[in-house]
């Protein structure tokens, strides 16, 4: 597959980050009314460790948020990336 993850912990520290990772990133919006892909940046996935992160990059930034960590752990982070990856179509 030809992306990154993108994990956010927090969602003042995302609303700093973003600006500039959309610079460098295509990430995934959950609405059409973002941009389209591009095929000149790589592609994104977004994660969000807590459910206040995940809603913030979802309501607040419109973002597609692909796996959240129920916990600040990286064993926990680990299970929510491979649950989300078992969900992407083969």
């Amino acid at each position: 597959m030809d992306h990154c993850w993108i994990v956010f912990f927090a969602p003042s520290s995302s609303a700093h980050v973003i600006p500039v990772l959309e610079q460098y990133l295509d990430l995934p919006r959950s609405n059409s009314s973002g941009p389209p892909l591009s095929d000149d940046k790589p592609h994104a996935l977004l994660a969000a460790i807590g459910p206040t992160t995940a809603d913030y990059l979802r309501n607040e930034r419109s973002f597609l948020v692909s796996a959240v960590s129920p916990k600040p752990s990286a064993e926990a982070l680990v299970r929510a990336l491979e649950a989300a990856y078992a969900s992407f179509p083969s």
